[in-house]
């Protein structure tokens, strides 16, 4: 992990509860994205969710349909629940892209249905991304979970209306800190992801090396947060 100075992270956090936003977690906590666990209806009164089938569960999926249909219809309306994901398309498993395709659209189709904003999950997919996204004139707030894109691929999105969020892959890959520096600050989210760091080191690391304090990066995230979730 690469180093950075612990005292950056040493300020109030700004409104919204629970310190700074984490726009991707599989851990209960407040001021996050909690990302529901495949077919789980634990859903607390005063946690905000995301739903949704992962391009690796894509096989659990032909095993259960009806039972994960009947999931996501359910759970997609609770208030608790703000985002569709994490969901995509991932080329590093042996799943046919057709095949993730197509389940991607259904989400896509979820999200517009219900207005809320899609968390996608790409690997080595981003351009089939995009064409799915074309084709079903997605207009939701998009959020990409563990960008690895780089400026050609975020020029590629510009049509839409996408945010990028990042996490502890910034400690070690320099393109992922690059994206974070090139980014318009208002497009950039972070979170802890299942990764053993907390939020708070995220944010003071991306604030130093933006050369901003971690107060102001977290008021500028916690204002998106509340633009692409409606918290």
């Amino acid at each position: 992990m690469a180093e950075y100075n612990n005292n950056i992270g040493q300020q109030s956090p700004p409104k919204g509860g629970g310190g700074a936003f984490n726009a991707h977690t599989h851990k209960n906590s407040p001021n996050a994205i909690i990302n529901t666990p495949l077919g789980s209806i634990d859903f607390e009164e005063n946690l905000h969710y995301s739903i949704g089938i992962h391009p690796w569960d894509y096989m659990k999926y032909c095993e259960n349909t009806e039972m994960l249909q009947h999931w996501l219809q359910n759970s997609v309306i609770l208030p608790q629940v703000v985002a569709i994901g994490e969901c995509g398309i991932d080329r590093s498993i042996d799943i046919e892209v057709e095949l993730q395709e197509d389940l991607f659209v259904q989400h896509i189709k979820l999200a517009r249905h219900h207005n809320k904003p899609l968390i996608i999950h790409s690997v080595r997919a981003y351009n089939d991304i995009l064409k799915m996204l074309e084709q079903t004139d997605c207009r939701q707030p998009i959020v990409f979970h563990k960008f690895t894109g780089n400026q050609q691929i975020y020029d590629s999105f510009k049509d839409f209306d996408c945010y990028y969020s990042f996490g502890a892959e910034m400690f070690t890959r320099v393109q992922s800190v690059k994206m974070v520096q090139t980014l318009p600050l208002e497009k950039l989210l972070f979170e802890n992801d299942d990764a053993d760091v907390s939020i708070d080191e995220v944010y003071a690391f991306a604030a130093q090396k933006l050369c901003i304090s971690v107060e102001t990066l977290r008021e500028t995230v916690q204002r998106t947060a509340e633009k692409v979730f409606g918290l």
